[in-house]
C-alpha cells in the first residue's frame, strides 16, 4: 500500500501467521482501511481479533462469502 494511493478494502489469505506483521503494519499506518481475510483454518483467529480485522472467513471462499462480507463491511 502506497501513501499516495487509496485502498478501503484489502483482502489476503493467512498462511503461516507472518502476514500478521502486514496486518499491523496496516492498522498503524492506515487504520481506517478495511482488512478482510481468510484462512484454512482458524489458527490464527484471535490474533486477528486483537488486531481488530474487520472481516474473517475460512477457506473454501465462494462469491456468497465475500459478498456477504463486503455487505457487512459496508454497513458497519
Amino acid at each position: 500500500v502506497t501513501e499516495n494511493k487509496r485502498c478501503d478494502v484489502v483482502m489476503f489469505e493467512i498462511r503461516d501467521g507472518t502476514e500478521l506483521f502486514t496486518i499491523r503494519y496496516l492498522r498503524e499506518h492506515k487504520p481506517d482501511m478495511k482488512i478482510l481475510v481468510y484462512s484454512e483454518d482458524g489458527k490464527y483467529a484471535l490474533d486477528l481479533l486483537n488486531l481488530g480485522v474487520s472481516g474473517y472467513m475460512t477457506e473454501p471462499i465462494t462469491c456468497e462469502k465475500v459478498k456477504e462480507q463486503m455487505e457487512h463491511l459496508r454497513y458497519a
